[in-house]
């Protein structure tokens, strides 16, 4: 990921630069022959109340399935915003998919074509947690979540502002 592919709201934060750098050396394969790279990291206090945030104001979708029809939905009335008008918009990240990390292969294979589909406006991290863990932080006892995708650009810089800084904490 570059800089510039960053969300617009986040562009401007002063760790942008370092960011983009620190994804970029931190990220690694979903599976053994997965093209996109996804950095691993702690679902830290800083980062468990942002998407708590995005979750409250109705920016979290949870499950493979669902974020799949979500993103082929914009990327469909992207596209016939860009026919009508003539001009194809800057390409930036305006989603994130959020994964843990105790899914099978045929999982990561899927999440890996969905965000070859639509690179560069997905981003993604991936948790060293599990969807037990992930479920119940967010939708309650015995619930479960592999997935969950931020479904708005300003809830997405809000991530990765609070990675970002969790980064800067960590060297």
């Amino acid at each position: 990921m570059d800089a510039h592919q960053l969300p617009k709201p986040f562009a401007d934060h002063a760790d942008a630069a370092a960011f983009a750098r620190e994804f970029a050396a931190r990220a690694e394969p979903l599976w053994s022959g997965g093209a996109p790279r996804v950095p691993r990291l702690e679902l830290t206090p800083e980062l468990e109340g942002t998407l708590r945030s995005a979750h409250s104001g109705g920016r979290l979708i949870r499950g493979l399935e669902r974020a799949t029809e979500v993103l082929q939905a914009q990327q469909h009335g992207l596209a016939a915003v860009d026919n009508r008008t003539g001009v194809a918009r800057q390409q930036r990240v305006s989603r994130a998919l959020i994964l843990t990390d105790d899914g099978a292969e045929r999982f990561y294979r899927q999440v890996d074509q969905l965000l070859t589909r639509h690179t560069p406006r997905v981003a993604a991290l991936r948790l060293r947690l599990d969807q037990h863990a992930l479920g119940e932080a967010f939708f309650g006892e015995q619930q479960v979540a592999r997935l969950l995708l931020v479904d708005h650009r300003e809830a997405v810089s809000r991530v990765l502002a609070s990675v970002a800084t969790t980064w800067r904490l960590q060297r």
